[in-house]
């Protein structure tokens, strides 16, 4: 079932945790509620990690958190156009890099701040400009 909104995306992946250099292959399956003019259909597979910074303002420090995107893939799975009130599926599939960019010596491991396993994310959306697009965020585990 729709809750209030334009529509719903399921992600489904044949599995949920990856070595480096192996594929991950998914099914997305877009459900719209009423006709939606969009940018199109795209996926991402992102690895990102939070942290955590002493931000001083008038003498007063406060902790902040930020998200650091260590990597970011993103693939068009369809184009700028009005989608229809139906049920749409898409294919993808995405490399794990291997080595991983910000494990090696000299790589991003050492510019970022945080600490911490960086957490990796299937992230899929309808784009919709000027307005709420309509999205969903799925976490895989990446080991290495």
């Amino acid at each position: 079932m729709l809750g209030f909104g334009k529509g719903d995306i399921k992600i489904t992946l044949d599995k949920t945790s990856f070595q480096p250099g192996e594929i991950v292959r998914g099914m997305l399956l877009l459900t719209l509620k009423n006709p939606q003019n969009a940018k199109g259909v795209r996926v991402i597979l992102r690895a990102e990690r939070t942290v955590s910074r002493t931000v001083y303002s008038s003498g007063v420090s406060r902790s902040q958190n930020d998200t650091e995107i260590l990597y970011q893939q993103e693939k068009w799975l369809d184009a700028e156009k009005l989608y229809p009130a139906a049920m749409l599926q898409y294919t993808f599939d995405f490399g794990i890099p291997n080595p991983l960019p910000f494990s090696q010596p000299g790589g991003f491991m050492r510019v970022f701040s945080g600490t911490g396993k960086p957490k990796w994310y299937i992230d899929a959306a309808l784009d919709i400009p000027g307005g709420f697009d309509v999205s969903k965020k799925t976490e895989i585990k990446v080991l290495g």
